[in-house]
């Protein structure tokens, strides 16, 4: 699929207007750009109804910052939404810039409550990029699960992730805490 053929389908998304789950999965494809995501942006802007969405991005090395920035954007405005599941992993240009972004997104959607996000593989991100999901998460009123995957971000430090693990823990909404790094792997549940 081409970010041509994204376009089209994010079109059709403005007539999808009671559409409240999307899973779109693309692997290893180096035909994905930054424009898929922005299509995909513009396309979701239009699902006000929009509940859970599943992107699955592994592998596709096309993909920076701006197209997750501008995914971020579409995904803010969009009060309904419950459950975020992406897979970034390997998507080496995503990097603190992008993650803030998500971040800043995540702050916005007052409903979440499960978040999935895959970033192994993601290098360029480090402690920065951790500090901000942390300070956006620590803020939620109604996260009750996380599944968050960090294998193979070589520049966070034992420390970053220390201390983003014991600020999690601490959510008083959180049910379910699993988070996957360099350093350990980690599954929590509260009663």
């Amino acid at each position: 699929m081409s970010d041509q053929d994204m376009e089209t389908l994010s079109n059709c998304f403005k007539k999808l207007h009671l559409l409240e789950n999307v899973g779109i999965w693309f692997y290893n494809n180096n035909k994905v750009t930054d424009e898929t995501l922005i299509s995909l942006s513009k396309g979701f802007k239009a699902i006000k109804s929009l509940k859970s969405v599943k992107l699955m991005f592994q592998g596709c090395n096309k993909i920076t910052d701006k197209g997750l920035c501008s995914l971020s954007d579409g995904l803010k405005q969009l009060a309904h939404l419950e459950h975020i599941d992406f897979d970034f992993s390997w998507c080496k240009g995503i990097t603190n810039e992008g993650l803030s972004s998500l971040s800043k997104c995540i702050q916005k959607l007052s409903l979440l409550d499960e978040l999935d996000l895959n970033l192994e593989g993601c290098c360029p991100i480090t402690d920065i990029g951790l500090s901000s999901l942390k300070e956006t998460l620590a803020r939620s009123k109604g996260l009750k699960s996380a599944n968050l995957q960090f294998v193979d971000c070589s520049n966070i430090s034992q420390g970053g992730f220390k201390d983003f693990v014991n600020v999690l823990k601490e959510i008083d909404s959180m049910r379910i805490l699993n988070i996957s790094c360099p350093f350990y792997s980690m599954d929590y549940e509260k009663m």
